[in-house]
């Protein structure tokens, strides 16, 4: 079974930090004014958000480089050591509607320095959406008891881009979330995410919400092969 879920833009948390990293500050400190527009965008991209997001919990057998969905495999070293020990997985989409992309090509025509900015706030959205789903998921699974490992999306690391076929067409995301794919594997709206996050029995959480966005992946027990 396909389950939906949808939340209200007042729920997710988008954090100055985090929309700073995406749009390339990297040290350099901005100034009253470019916090201003900052601002400003983030109330818009905010104001027009529709989260959503798709799930279904699947079985999965796991050997070392290839990873077992039943209806699709996946060779992939890095997503097998991640989800090594899980008899089960969870795979979802998540999206936060088309309407940030209208804003997004709005500021594209007239501002390109706007335009990046509008892309690093709908990035961060769909980021805290995801945040919020997959909390959510976790603390239902809690009480069977089970825990959720870092997610992990199609096209990071060796785990193949276009796994990201398989996993819409199983959640049918283009009817009930509203999000397809291109030729090319790109999809639409643009700032929507795929991922898998393994179901362990046993309690091996990480303080991270998903592999692509730590730091600490030499060292970490899910995320290198």
């Amino acid at each position: 079974m396909i389950y939906v879920h949808t939340a209200n833009s007042s729920e997710l948390l988008l954090k100055e930090s985090e929309i700073l990293r995406y749009a390339g500050y990297g040290t350099h400190v901005p100034d009253e004014t470019e916090l201003g527009r900052i601002q400003k965008i983030a109330d818009e991209v905010l104001l027009s958000v529709a989260p959503r997001a798709c799930c279904r919990i699947l079985p999965v057998a796991v050997t070392p480089g290839m990873v077992d969905f039943g209806v699709f495999r996946a060779a992939s070293g890095q997503l097998s050591k991640n989800l090594a020990g899980c008899k089960r997985v969870l795979l979802f989409s998540a999206t936060v509607g088309a309407q940030v992309d209208r804003i997004i090509e709005k500021y594209s025509r007239v501002s390109p320095a706007s335009a990046v900015i509008a892309q690093a706030v709908g990035t961060a959205a769909v980021e805290s959406w995801c945040d919020l789903f997959v909390s959510s998921i976790g603390t239902s699974l809690q009480k069977e008891p089970a825990y959720l490992r870092p997610r992990f999306s199609p096209g990071y690391g060796d785990f193949a881009l276009s796994h990201q076929r398989e996993i819409c067409q199983l959640l049918d995301t283009s009817r009930k979330i509203g999000v397809s794919l291109t030729d090319s594997l790109l999809m639409t709206p643009t700032k929507s995410v795929t991922a898998v996050a393994g179901i362990s029995e046993t309690d091996e959480r990480c303080a991270q919400t998903g592999c692509e966005a730590c730091n600490k992946q030499k060292e970490c027990l899910y995320a290198r092969g």
